[in-house]
């Protein structure tokens, strides 16, 4: 299928994808006539990003039932009934014009607008499932998670899964003997990290809490990149009869047995792991505090923010998990 500037005519041509990126990037929705005879409209929206279909036709209204991303409505204009088919396009914008696009095609050579879409649907399985992959920010939280993990099972396959707390967790990642570790995991230059509660970062009583700060980037060519499919099959053999338990964690974040090959993008470490002692110098919001300085703080709720930990200088950890840095060493590029 060839690439053209023309975003769908009904003819197969496609634009590139960046070419797709730059129209989703534009402040301007501008409406772009794709098609005649019925009369079609696509329309790129960029916050939230919408994909969307107009078509002016007297057609019998599709019926769409159990999908999440996909959804159609119509109206009347000037007496004529228009459809308008919006297609959820976060993460996935090449894909969401793509299945636009083939829709036009399909309604060109004679179909219906329900009959186009579900030709679409058909070749589309994966924007239309109701599990949602997962997201990026997820991706590279559970990078991290994974390579700590993938250390610990060095020593002791049960004790690393049972240190590792995953999507129960309440507050902290791994929970140890007298101290808990939080992992963070940004593909930023610098180390900042997105913090999702005022209670992440709040040590428990009378344990100690660590940050572990992973920097990944894309690998490029580096012989040595790794990626989260990778990661999930190579911890999941360490763990043998353990398997299992740390699949059912998996799903518990959104991933699915169906998506083992979903997540292909190579990484590499942009530095090597550090800790970081989370004591009164390291720059957090705690609940304990915020309890005491901000009245009515019982009634907010959804707390986040972002803090740049690049200025402090890492902390010797303790002994049982001292060696990741150096072990994960391997894992910075390499050509």
């Amino acid at each position: 299928m060839s690439q053209s500037n023309a975003p769908a005519n009904g003819d197969g041509q496609r634009l590139a994808p960046e070419t797709v990126d730059r129209f989703f990037g534009s402040a301007d929705i501008v409406p772009i006539p794709v098609l005649n005879e019925p009369y079609c409209e696509l329309r790129f929206h960029p916050d939230p990003q919408i994909m969307e279909l107009r078509v002016s036709t007297n057609d019998s209204p599709p019926e769409l039932v159990g999908l999440e991303n996909i959804n159609v409505d119509q109206f009347y204009n000037d007496s004529e009934r228009t459809y308008c088919l919006r297609v959820n396009a976060k993460d996935i914008r090449f894909l969401a014009y793509s299945f636009v696009a083939d829709v036009v095609d399909s309604i060109a050579q004679g179909h219906t607008l329900g009959e186009a879409i579900g030709k679409s649907i058909e070749g589309y399985q994966q924007l239309v499932k109701r599990q949602r992959r997962l997201s990026d920010e997820k991706q590279t939280g559970l990078i991290g998670e994974l390579l700590f993990l993938q250390f610990l099972c060095g020593h002791s396959e049960s004790a690393a899964l049972d240190a590792w707390l995953g999507p129960s967790a309440e507050q902290h990642d791994f929970s140890f003997l007298d101290f808990d570790v939080e992992v963070k995991t940004t593909k930023s230059e610098r180390r900042v990290h997105r913090i999702s509660t005022a209670t992440q970062l709040e040590p428990s009583v009378g344990r100690v809490l660590w940050f572990l700060s992973v920097q990944i980037t894309a690998a490029g060519s580096s012989s040595n990149g790794f990626s989260l499919d990778q990661l999930i099959s190579q911890v999941g053999d360490l763990l043998g009869s353990r398997r299992e338990r740390f699949l059912s964690y998996l799903r518990k974040l959104g991933w699915d047995e169906s998506e083992l090959h979903s997540y292909p993008e190579k990484y590499v470490l942009r530095t090597a792991p550090a800790f970081y002692l989370v004591d009164e110098r390291f720059p957090a919001l705690r609940a304990s505090s915020l309890k005491v300085q901000v009245e009515g703080f019982q009634h907010l709720s959804e707390i986040s923010y972002r803090t740049d930990i690049s200025h402090l200088i890492p902390s010797e950890p303790p002994s049982s998990v001292s060696e990741f840095s150096n072990v994960a060493s391997a894992l910075l590029r390499r050509w």
